[in-house]
């Protein structure tokens, strides 16, 4: 298996601008997060002590959680610069603890939206992290890791994000990237009445604004959240392959074997 060559940063997984364009950006915050995770030296939340039971417990995958953090690439990089990478999958574990009680912070440019996918962004291209992640074990771990950060970015100690310094989603720069204005809020209220950083993020516009297209056209596809369409296929078939970030998917992968369920029986 051949890792590509070139930049990774101006692939397609740069384009929702959930990591960072530019390859500095990306080293500053591991770099910071590291610091964070150690310094704080905090007992393992119950899911990355079951992570890490994982991948000690089952041969195949401490092979692969060992091989993808030494096969990890090197790019060329500007002098005095160079990336920041996780050395093992002991740090890595420490670094994803630190994430689940954390929420992200607003940056003009170089923001990492999706912690655990910064911190995976190299050692999961490599042929073991390939390998490892298309594990039902390992996507069913992380189905689980990510739903105990859920549970923190539900929480009211998620709040503390909503503040008006520079890295705040409150700061002047955040809401006009933001267009709070278009929001429900109550400007009156502590964090603008927003009960969690989920609350937040899930912000309903004021009434009369966006409404949907076409709402009784069957035929016509509403986005269902903010966002830029990269790609649009038709006629699609179960086991059809398409790529999402220079991966291979298809709609029985995609969807579990549900493909029945969620199609019609003509397609």
């Amino acid at each position: 298996m051949k890792i590509a060559t070139g930049d990774p940063m101006s692939t397609t997984s740069r384009l929702g601008r959930w990591l960072p364009s530019s390859r500095d950006g990306l080293n500053v915050w591991m770099k910071n997060k590291v610091e964070e995770a150690e310094n704080k030296k905090a007992r393992f939340h119950p899911m990355v002590q079951e992570f890490r039971h994982m991948i000690e417990s089952d041969p195949v995958m401490y092979m692969h959680f060992t091989q993808m953090f030494l096969e990890q690439p090197s790019f060329p990089s500007p002098p005095g610069s160079g990336h920041i990478k996780l050395k093992d999958y002991k740090q890595m574990l420490v670094v994803i603890n630190h994430v689940l009680s954390t929420a992200p912070t607003f940056h003009t440019n170089d923001m990492v939206g999706l912690p655990i996918t910064g911190i995976l962004d190299f050692p999961m291209i490599t042929p073991a992290g390939l390998a490892a992640f298309a594990s039902p074990k390992v996507n069913d771990l992380f189905r689980k890791l990510l739903g105990a950060w859920a549970a923190f970015l539900d929480s009211e100690q998620s709040l503390y994000v909503l503040n008006e310094s520079p890295t705040g989603w409150l700061c002047p720069a955040a809401w006009k990237a933001l267009n709070l204005d278009e929001y429900q809020i109550d400007p009156a209220a502590p964090f603008l009445g927003y009960k969690s950083w989920n609350d937040f993020f899930i912000r309903q516009f004021k009434p009369g604004l966006r409404p949907v297209a076409l709402p009784d056209d069957p035929k016509a596809i509403v986005s269902a959240c903010k966002s830029t369409p990269y790609a649009i296929e038709t006629n699609v078939k179960e086991y059809d392959s398409f790529w999402i970030k220079s991966q291979p998917y298809s709609l029985h992968h995609l969807l579990k074997g549900n493909f029945v369920k969620f199609m019609p029986s003509s397609a």
